[in-house]
């Protein structure tokens, strides 16, 4: 059976053979799926709700129509930014993700370059990586509506969803799906308390002004989870419900973890 430190001591071997280009692609990724959508979008919010919240604004933008055209135009602004935030996540963000854990794949037997992070945008499969993304995202988003817990769970579950991706981009939805579910049960505690054990790593980024993060805790929690993925991949090659020809992306070691 795996554990943590396994895992983390492997993937830190992993990251700081090939130090610079993780820490460069952990960027690139981070800055992709969190800088639009978390950027120019929140500011306009943030002006809006200032704005409402400022003692008579509704009685003055009702007397000027002015203010009533300019309120109304930053309202518009800012739907128009979140949704091409949206699309932006969808179409740019997901992909790059999947080429970030293409790299940090690649990265446990190899020294891949930095162009691996475009591996989702030429690999011939785009439209199926966009569309299967989108489809965990949604799913996770849904189950997160009923209650907080489920989400969260689900989230776990679909956890392999864009490492498979990175390794069979041409998958069909429902097996990618599935092939993440068979990897993830019985697992989902333990790849929970995998995330929980860089917890020390993530405040201690936070007195550091992100930079902890940039240069260490962010490429290294990536390669570790990669680790991971290399686990419940080869848990499924032993236990039969996947093969080396529905995943063929990645060298495949002799049961490199005891138990699997």
């Amino acid at each position: 059976m795996w554990s943590n430190s396994d895992l983390k001591s492997r993937g830190m071997s992993a990251f700081q053979r090939n130090y610079w280009m993780a820490v460069a692609v952990a960027l690139i990724v981070s800055i992709v799926i969190g800088g639009f959508s978390q950027g120019g979008g929140n500011s306009v919010s943030i002006n809006i709700s200032g704005l409402a919240e400022s003692e008579g604004v509704v009685w003055e933008v009702l007397k000027n129509p002015l203010g009533f055209l300019l309120t109304s135009v930053s309202v518009i602004l800012a739907v128009i930014i979140a949704f091409a935030g949206i699309l932006f996540s969808i179409f740019v963000g997901k992909v790059f993700t999947v080429g970030g854990n293409r790299f940090f794949m690649e990265n446990r037997e190899d020294r891949p370059g930095l162009v691996k992070v475009l591996y989702g945008f030429r690999c011939g499969h785009y439209m199926n990586i966009v569309e299967i993304m989108f489809l965990k995202s949604l799913y996770t988003f849904l189950w997160t509506l009923l209650l907080v817990v489920p989400g969260i769970i689900k989230s776990y579950e679909y956890r392999m969803v864009p490492y498979i991706l990175s390794e069979n981009p041409a998958i069909d939805s429902k097996r990618a799906f599935e092939l993440s579910k068979r990897m993830m049960d019985g697992q989902k505690i333990n790849a929970f308390l995998l995330d929980l054990s860089f917890i020390g790593w993530i405040i201690l980024g936070a007195f550091t002004c992100n930079i902890l993060p940039i240069f260490w805790t962010t490429p290294y929690i990536e390669a570790t989870r990669a680790e991971l993925y290399a686990v419940m991949r080869v848990h499924g090659f032993y236990q039969g419900f996947t093969n080396e020809m529905e995943l063929p992306g990645f060298f495949v070691q002799e049961n490199p973890y005891q138990g699997y």
